[in-house]
Formats: structure tokens, C-alpha cells, sequence
């Protein structure tokens, strides 16, 4: 859930670097206990609170917002949800359950690539997306390199394009998380998320084929990073 992976990026920088907020997060739980049975919300005004305080730095007043109290039980509930994925991926990994599906697709990671351009076609359900600076793992030389791809996703059955779409925003944004998953047999999911200036972009889709390609990009040109048609 790229949401969450956001969130957890926003609630983490705020317990570390504004140690005000930190203080006031631990004395409100210090005498309360975090319930264990939480759900995921994605509660848009206190994530633009938690925005504004990061942006605003360590001299923001927050103190005085009323939704303050709000917001530590919301940090809470994020951790709650965050520690069990991460024992439910554990449990995967250690149960031998975790499988690599299209062994060419997973040598790829994102997080830490920039995503360029992208270009979707409603009428064929097709959608290309131009990473740079894509790590690859080589499984036979044993290296990692950084690689420009082009990515195109066929026979696309679900798109969700959530959070800032400016689009310089993007150029400067660097890969924070993804994910790829096989569903169902032909059906696979993609998810990635990229962040800049605690400003966030996600997309997340279902499809049912796809191809990779390499790429010569010039840092110095421009591309129009959208194309519907």
C-alpha cells in the first residue's frame, strides 16, 4: 500500500527531526495505550497537518491547532499498521512464500529512480512510463547498475493516479517506494510512489502484460512528461 508507505515517510521525519513534536508525541502516550485493531485511512487533513509542520520547520506552532491530539492518534494507528506489515512480509519471507513472477521485471527496483515522462493511450490500455536511473540487479554478472527504462503496460484493466501532478514537481521527485505482484494467473499489479518536498505522487495499476526497454536520456532536454490520448 503506497499510501501507507507515504505516511510512514511523513511520521518518521516528523519524530526526527522536530524534536518538539516528538516530546509532545511520547507525553501524550505516555499514560494511553495505541489500540492493536486499527484500519487504514487515509485521512487527508492530517496529512496536509503533518505537511504544513514539516515544511514550516522546527519553529511551527502547533501547539495551538486543535487537531493535534488527533494527529498523535493518527501517528499512532500508522505505526500500528506499519509494524504488522512489516511481521506479515517477514512471516512471507521466512514461510518461503514470497515468489519472484517475471523474473525480467523483478531484477528492477525504483525507489530512488525518477520517473521522466509517462504516456497513457485509453483507447489501446496501454501506458508507457520513462524511469531514469532505474537500479538493475544482474543475476549472472552479480552487479547493480543504473539503468534509463522505458516501461509499457498492457491490456491495463485498473489505473489510480493519486497526489501532486505538477509535473516539475516529478522531475525533481525520486522514487520512494514500489511494489509488483502477481494477482491472479495474467494479471499483475504495479505500484510506485515518489516524493519531493514531503509532497507525494502514487500510481498504482493492474495489467496484464508488459515490456522493458532501454533508454538515452539527456538530463538537459525536457520532455513533456504527459501524453493522454
Amino acid at each position: 500500500m503506497m499510501e501507507l508507505d507515504y505516511l510512514g515517510f511523513l511520521c518518521l521525519n516528523l519524530l526526527n527531526l522536530n524534536q518538539k513534536f516528538k516530546s509532545g508525541y511520547e507525553e501524550y502516550w505516555k499514560n494511553r495505550h495505541i489500540k492493536n485493531e486499527v484500519e487504514f485511512s487515509f485521512q487527508e487533513d492530517l496529512v496536509n497537518l503533518m505537511v504544513e509542520i514539516l515544511k514550516g520547520g522546527t519553529n511551527y506552532d502547533f501547539s495551538t491547532d486543535d487537531r493535534v491530539e488527533a494527529l498523535f492518534e493518527y501517528i499512532g494507528q500508522i505505526e500500528v499498521l506499519e509494524n504488522k506489515r512489516a511481521a506479515y512480509i517477514y512471516d512471507l519471507h521466512r514461510n518461503g512464500t514470497v515468489k519472484k513472477e517475471r523474473e525480467e521485471f523483478s531484477n528492477y527496483s525504483f525507489a530512488d529512480s525518477q520517473l521522466l515522462r509517462f504516456e497513457l493511450n485509453d483507447r489501446k490500455k496501454e501506458g508507457k512510463f520513462f524511469f531514469y536511473n532505474a537500479l538493475y540487479s544482474d543475476p549472472i554478472q552479480e552487479t547493480v547498475d543504473g539503468v534509463n527504462v522505458i516501461i509499457t503496460f498492457k491490456d491495463i484493466q485498473s489505473l489510480k493516479l493519486q497526489g501532486c501532478f505538477d509535473f516539475e514537481f516529478l522531475k525533481g521527485a525520486r522514487g520512494y517506494a514500489d511494489t509488483f505482484e502477481k494477482i491472479s494467473e495474467g494479471k499483475y499489479r504495479f505500484a510506485f510512489a515518489c516524493i519531493a518536498n514531503y509532497e507525494y505522487f502514487i500510481l498504482d495499476m493492474t495489467f496484464s502484460e508488459l515490456t522493458v526497454e532501454n533508454f538515452e536520456y539527456d538530463w538537459d532536454s525536457r520532455y513533456n512528461l504527459l501524453r493522454v490520448e
